[in-house]
């Protein structure tokens, strides 16, 4: 487990997240990588081959090629399994990862058909200020529930259950040139 913050790994702080997570449904937990492990998936992401996916009725963005293999050997790792079930109380099965480049212009709409379960966003790219717009909504009933801001190195969870949608808010001019890069993932709960 030496990819993750060693904070994080305290049995006390678990407890705590745990004890959130149940309570409010989302969290958002920052530095969660190691600073070495961290500059490594900086590093394969910077290398990433994307493909722009712009359907105006649904998003623009731009996905993976192909997920960096030090993504996917964390994915399908028994610590990171482990270390999920510790404070997420899910069965970790993950479905359908991906690794998506936000930047000024893209988009997603909320849609009826999304997946139920444990979502999680795991930020990877530049520092980011919220007049930028890129920040996920959680939404149920036309009433924001969850408002996640990019924040590189950081694991957002939240459980959307039906009736509840989510999306990425309009990146905006103010965005310039940064980008948001997210590995996005959801659990069966």
């Amino acid at each position: 487990m030496l990819e993750l913050n060693e904070y994080y790994t305290n049995k006390e702080v678990l407890d705590s997240i745990r004890f959130r997570l149940k309570k409010e449904h989302s969290i958002k937990l920052q530095e969660i990588f190691s600073q070495r492990f961290y500059k490594i998936l900086k590093m394969q992401c910077d290398t990433i081959k994307w493909i722009r996916s712009v359907e105006p009725q649904n998003h623009s963005y731009a996905t993976a090629v192909k997920i960096p293999l030090a993504i996917t050997k964390m994915l399908t790792s028994s610590w990171w399994k482990t270390w999920l079930q510790s404070w997420t109380e899910c069965k970790t099965q993950i479905m359908n990862p991906k690794l998506l480049l936000f930047s000024k212009g893209d988009y997603t709409l909320q849609h009826e058909k999304q997946i139920s379960g444990l979502h999680m966003l795991i930020d990877i790219g530049d520092v980011w200020d919220d007049e930028s717009g890129g920040f996920t909504l959680v939404v149920k009933q036309g009433k924001e529930c969850v408002r996640i801001s990019p924040t590189p190195n950081s694991l957002a969870v939240f459980n959307k259950k039906k009736g509840m949608n989510s999306f990425v808010k309009y990146v905006n001019h103010d965005a310039c040139s940064k980008h948001r890069i997210v590995l996005y993932t959801v659990y069966k709960r």
